[in-house]
């Protein structure tokens, strides 16, 4: 879990968000997307770059 968070921080935010929701609260990316208000396809687009 340390390797994973160190990760994280080294990430710019707007990736580094989508993905500590995704792997930390399990969300889904249909869920982070209405969560933040943002289209499918960005919180796909960052999931996606930040991995």
């Amino acid at each position: 879990m340390r390797d994973i968070l160190t990760a994280l921080m080294e990430l710019y935010e707007k990736y580094r968000t989508v993905l500590t929701w995704y792997l930390i609260y399990e969300k889904t990316i249909p869920e982070i997307a209405a969560e933040f208000q943002m289209r499918y396809d960005t919180v796909q687009t960052r999931y996606r770059r930040g991995i």
